[in-house]
């Protein structure tokens, strides 16, 4: 089975934490709806969500910063159904207009359709041009 198309609406506050010149870091929690359509016959799939979630940039020098975001997406009806995700960004400013960055993603989910891994990560390196 596959998983064929995702899609989410929601809303909920998000706190600052801290915002200076080094660090920048927020909170928040949302409910959300989810609609899934997978496997060989369409199946739907509707389901209620809260998402918490932590993100924050740390300027680690003049020209580097590093920025990630983590979420926990438990079912309201079932909480053995939740997804933790991740996603970061790790850049070098290498001239003015250069910039070399490390991203990745990384996505748990207890309930993915049948033949798609619980784990699913990603990991690439960009060569970034700023005009």
């Amino acid at each position: 089975m596959q998983l064929h198309f995702r899609a989410l609406s929601g809303t909920g506050p998000r706190i600052r934490v801290i915002r200076n010149d080094k660090l920048r870091m927020y909170v928040g929690t949302s409910y959300f709806f989810e609609y899934e359509l997978s496997g060989v016959q369409l199946e739907e799939m509707y389901t209620h969500r809260n998402s918490t979630y932590l993100t924050f940039t740390w300027f680690i020098k003049e020209h580097s910063e590093l920025s990630s975001t983590t979420y926990y997406q438990p079912a309201f009806n079932d909480l053995r159904d939740f997804r933790i995700a991740t996603d970061f960004n790790l850049t070098f400013e290498i001239t003015k207009h250069f910039a070399f960055g490390i991203a990745g993603s990384l996505l748990y989910d207890t309930r993915q359709p049948v033949d798609v891994p619980n784990l699913i990560y990603r990991m690439e390196q960009r060569l970034v041009y700023n005009f």
